[in-house]
């Protein structure tokens, strides 16, 4: 019998491509503050754009529409606080609906 794991949890996270891995190293090499002028922080922020660009490319739509959150928390507190902003300018559609079993960021939320 061979004793290969199957993991079925990929709930809040899986295992990372080789190609994943591989990008992660190089972009742990990149220490500089995106937002600096300085040659370290130039070369984050071109790093920031070239992922942001291949994003884009990947699902076919403008860089510009691609925003990169810290994690699901932030994610799902700017896709809220959008839709709140649109409800606030008289959006026909002027409801949230959710369950009891969302994440608290998008119960907490939605309040």
């Amino acid at each position: 019998m061979d004793n290969q794991i199957i993991y079925l949890d990929n709930n809040a996270t899986t295992p990372m491509a080789d190609e994943v891995v591989q990008a992660v190293s190089e972009a742990q090499a990149l220490f500089g503050n995106a937002s600096s002028m300085h040659g370290f922080g130039r070369e984050a922020a071109f790093a920031i754009e070239k992922a942001r660009e291949q994003v884009a490319d990947l699902i076919d739509c403008d860089p510009k529409e691609i925003v990169f959150t810290s994690g699901a928390s932030e994610a799902n507190n700017t896709v809220f606080n959008i839709f709140r902003d649109r409800i606030d300018l008289g959006s026909k559609r002027n409801r949230i609906v959710t369950t009891t079993i969302e994440h608290p960021s998008i119960i907490e939320t939605a309040k």
